[in-house]
Formats: structure tokens, sequence, C-alpha cells
């Protein structure tokens, strides 16, 4: 099997290698398989908070002046909107606590 690696020539000609392939792993380490589910649980979060955005608009359009409806609607939009907010600021924490560990 082949690797994509990329030398640089320097100013005296000696090649830098990028890209190692020495360094690159079949295993599944924690690390990566944690990474890997916090960004499939964020995608997750987002994709849930635009589908109840979107039903709740539809709710809206078809409500028709009636009260209750356009009442349930604006509140499926303002918990969507919500829980988009606490996913983003959720995973930017994260992120930042996981940043401030492993420097």
């Amino acid at each position: 099997m082949k690797y994509l690696t990329l030398t640089i020539p320097d100013a005296s000609g000696n090649t830098t290698q990028v890209a190692d392939p020495t360094h690159l792993s079949n295993t599944v380490t924690l690390d990566t398989l944690i990474h890997f589910g916090e960004s499939a649980l964020f995608a997750i979060a987002v994709l849930a908070a635009l589908f109840f955005l979107t039903w709740g608009g539809i709710l809206w359009t078809t409500s028709g002046g009636d009260k209750e409806k356009v009442d349930k609607a604006r509140k499926t939009i303002i918990y969507a909107i919500i829980g988009l907010i606490v996913t983003v600021l959720a995973y930017a924490i994260v992120n930042f606590v996981k940043g401030l560990l492993t420097s």
C-alpha cells in the first residue's frame, strides 16, 4: 500500500517530508473514538434542531390563523432555537476545556 506524502525542497536542496507515512495507523484509539462520538452527537443535535425549526415553520404556515396552532408553532420554533444555541455552546465549551487540558 502506498501513502501520499509531500516533500518540499528548501533553498539548500534538502527535502522535508510533510506527511510521514510511518505515523499513519489503522488502529482506533480511545481519543479518535471519543472525537468521532462528539462530532456525531453534535451533528445529530444540529440536524434535530433544524428539523424542529422547519417543522415549526410548517405548523405556523398551515395554522390558518388559529391562535392555538400559531402558539404551538411559535413554541416549537423557540424551543428549536434554544436547543440549537445550547448545542453550539456545549460544543464550544467542550472544545475549550479540551484545549485547556491538552495544552
